[in-house]
């Protein structure tokens, strides 16, 4: 059973991962689509939570 704090460990892990991803994104590391794959996420979700996080997405 997950005590509270590992709880609040894996959310701020995951959340870490994405903005990593995002930042990947953004500088043309990674495309959107690798980058929604890795989130689980559709690319047009991935775009919009990219954009609430500040990040500017590739110009295409």
């Amino acid at each position: 059973m997950c005590t509270v704090m590992q709880h609040y460990e894996e959310i701020a892990e995951q959340r870490g991962k994405r903005l990593l991803l995002f930042e990947m994104v953004q500088d043309g590391d990674i495309d959107v689509k690798k980058g929604a794959l890795k989130t689980n996420l559709s690319e047009d979700e991935f775009l919009k939570e990219m954009k609430l996080a500040g990040f500017k997405p590739p110009i295409k």
